[in-house]
């Protein structure tokens, strides 16, 4: 089933998720931190680090940090002082999340589509006015 609005997103996420993936839609750079940890899934940042890939101030990345382990949907871990985070092992946030990744990628998919066709039509458009011109 290919869900087509975030509507239809969240009406498949259980009331839990949904609440969660609209929470993170609405938070600066909430979704980048979280597609940080889908691309590297088993890996465990320090804060310093996560601010250093997503190019978000330390003080920013670190309340949105506190904010996903509050809510669980990243987890930490400290040794000898140092605070690790990765993303959590909870499963049914670990689906929503994975159907929200592949909601968001139809879209980006859908919209270049649109794009490349409004391209191709303003090109045509453009040529055709030129040659009569």
């Amino acid at each position: 089933m290919e869900l087509r609005t975030l509507d239809e997103l969240s009406n498949a996420l259980s009331p839990r998720a949904r609440a969660l993936i609209t929470q993170i839609m609405q938070r600066d750079c909430a979704c980048q931190l979280l597609d940080l940890f889908h691309q590297r899934p088993r890996t465990w940042l320090q804060v310093e680090d996560i601010a250093y890939y997503l190019r978000c101030p330390l003080t920013q990345t670190d309340q949105v940090l506190s904010w996903l382990s509050d809510t669980q949907v990243v987890q930490s871990h400290s040794v000898s002082g140092l605070t690790f985070y990765s993303l959590t092992e909870d499963s049914e946030l670990v689906g929503a999340l994975e159907q929200f990744w592949s909601w968001r990628e139809n879209w980006f998919s859908h919209l270049d589509r649109v794009r490349q066709n409004l391209f191709q039509h303003t090109t045509r458009h453009a040529l055709a006015t030129w040659t009569r011109g």
